[in-house]
């Protein structure tokens, strides 16, 4: 079963080179780039935290904007083939002055 309708285009894959660094809280994967008072939440699309132009969007939005960009990792995959989303608190997040 696709996700898509037909004619849609496909995943996408990543062609570029992470600025960022791949983290993990309380069992929820992020990927995070830039440094700043300001942070935004950019959320994945069908295709995932490292589909696509995902985290190139996100480089370039935290170069340009001098953000603290964070992605978090919403979809986790079960044996079985199964999906579920994945349950997060962002306010047990590390902030930048905790690291």
């Amino acid at each position: 079963m696709s996700c898509c309708p037909p004619g849609a285009e496909p995943y996408l894959a990543a062609d570029h080179l992470d600025r960022g660094t791949v983290g993990e809280v309380e069992g929820v994967g992020y990927y995070k780039v830039g440094q700043g008072s300001i942070g935004l939440l950019l959320l994945p699309d069908i295709w995932g935290w490292n589909g696509g132009r995902t985290r190139a969007i996100a480089d370039e939005l935290s170069l340009k904007g001098g953000l603290a960009v964070w992605i978090p990792k919403l979809l986790e995959s079960y044996e079985g083939g199964r999906t579920v989303m994945v349950s997060l608190q962002l306010s047990t997040w590390p902030s930048d002055e905790a690291r």
